[in-house]
């Protein structure tokens, strides 16, 4: 059978002694079959100790990873971020870690070839979780999330997880797709460039509003003074918006807050931080009850970003939680009379700022 020079895109390794037959202008595209559950096309790979693919040389791996994951995956989409979650592997040691990286993309190709020009790949400078196997200054909470942002609502992100281990080995994950997001319509202000919103108050009183520190580098935040970047302070921001407020059409063509539009609803906040060893903290929204102890829906543990500029965080109302019970419509609009309290909670000890810019409700 002759070819020519004609190029024989096969992928499948089976295939590989048809190739054979067809004399050298049939060329094999190399097909990276790191971290793909065995059985795997030997002799060019082989099964490793957690059943997984690795390149190998004369039957024997490359490098083994002492560090894998599994089902890496969307586990949240807002308009301008995706939460990934995946499962770490069972057998995983702190110790063996150096460090996860999340790179995201616009196609599935341009993530697996980790194209400089189309992805953007996330570290631990960017979120703490990702150079952890254990969260910090926890002894049980393993890694398995993290935020990657700066997308449109209309695209589809793609992203991979990769494992490093401290031999240098890495792991790769599965290629996951997100979905996109609806746009933003509603909005409920807590803090922005007019500063606190109508009847709203922070605790402690150490978080001032500041001029020419927030998100636009010109105007307002929330700086947090030396009192509270000495402790754990959280920022609390209390600002009651009843039941009626939320639904009730607060701007012109930007709808209510509803059953209908719950699901897609988030709080968003930017925060820009040099606080040198963020660990995790603690985020919720207290519904307005009759007991003010109850009816708060958390997020926790959840690391701020310690890189000095600003992060944009997103987070879909949905995840949060009361014990087992996650925040719904319902809860916000009918079993309490709304809302009445944000809290950001994260270490700041050591910081020279906390600025917080942009605190509200949308959906």
């Amino acid at each position: 059978m002759q070819v020519g020079h004609r190029w024989c895109r096969l992928r499948a390794s089976w295939v590989a002694a048809l190739c054979s037959l067809a004399g050298p202008g049939c060329i094999l595209d190399d097909v990276d079959y790191t971290g793909k559950a065995c059985p795997c096309p030997e002799p060019d790979w082989v099964c490793d100790a957690a059943q997984r693919c690795a390149r190998a040389i004369n039957g024997q791996p490359l490098c083994t990873p002492r560090i894998t994951a599994d089902n890496f995956r969307e586990g949240w989409r807002t308009p301008n971020t995706v939460g990934w979650r995946w499962d770490a592997d069972p057998d995983g040691k702190e110790d063996d870690l150096a460090g996860y990286r999340v790179v995201v993309g616009p196609s599935e190709e341009a993530v697996a070839s980790e194209d400089p020009d189309a992805t953007r790949t996330f570290t631990q400078a960017d979120s703490p979780e990702l150079g952890a196997f254990l969260l910090h200054r926890t002894e049980d909470v393993i890694v398995e999330f993290t935020i990657t942002d700066g997308f449109e609502p209309s695209d589809t992100p793609f992203g991979r997880l990769i494992a490093l281990d401290i031999a240098n080995c890495p792991f790769k994950s599965n290629i996951a797709a997100a979905s996109p997001a609806v746009p933003p319509a509603g909005r409920i202000p807590f803090f922005d460039n007019s500063g606190l919103a109508v009847q709203a108050g922070t605790q402690p009183a150490s978080y001032v509003v500041e001029s020419g520190c927030g998100s636009e580098g010109i105007d307002l935040c929330l700086s947090c003074g030396s009192d509270c970047r000495n402790d754990t302070a959280n920022l609390k921001i209390d600002r009651h918006y009843t039941s009626e407020e939320l639904q009730t059409e607060m701007e012109v063509g930007a709808g209510t807050l509803n059953a209908a539009t719950f699901p897609d609803a988030y709080l968003e906040v930017k925060i820009a931080t040099d606080a040198p060893a963020p660990y995790w903290g603690e985020w919720w929204i207290r519904a307005h009850a009759s007991d003010p102890e109850t009816m708060i829906f958390r997020l926790k543990p959840f690391p701020v970003s310690h890189s000095g500029t600003y992060r944009t965080y997103q987070l879909p109302l949905r995840i949060l939680v009361e014990g087992d019970t996650a925040l719904t419509a319902d809860a916000l609009l009918n079993q309490a009379d709304g809302i009445d309290q944000i809290n950001v909670g994260a270490p700041w000890q050591g910081s020279t700022f906390v600025h917080v810019d942009d605190v509200s409700l949308r959906w």
